[in-house]
């Protein structure tokens, strides 16, 4: 089974600091992401432009479709998904060999 890191990038939403990010991005990983079959890890990081950076290790692809999968629907997902600018959100997966 190949391993998947999965690279989002975003920008936050207008008005919103990273004080303001901070315990919602927690909490989604707390109450969501990490509670995921197949998860294996988890970081967030701020660049010096704004932008940040969630890195997500998954055991398989599969397992990174179901949370995908599941995400939207989360309710710890919603009050994350206000904070972000949704328009600059990119997104990639990569196999880890």
């Amino acid at each position: 089974m190949t391993q998947v890191i999965e690279i989002v990038h975003f920008k936050l939403a207008d008005g919103v600091t990273a004080a303001d990010f901070d315990p919602v991005n927690q909490a989604v990983a707390r109450q969501h992401v990490s509670q995921q079959l197949g998860f294996i890890s988890r970081e967030t990081a701020m660049g010096e432009d704004g932008k940040w950076l969630v890195v997500v290790h998954w055991r398989s692809v599969a397992d990174a479709d179901a949370s995908m999968a599941s995400f939207m629907s989360a309710p710890a997902a919603q009050d994350f998904m206000t904070k972000l600018d949704a328009s600059t959100m990119t997104m990639q997966r990569f196999s880890k060999r």
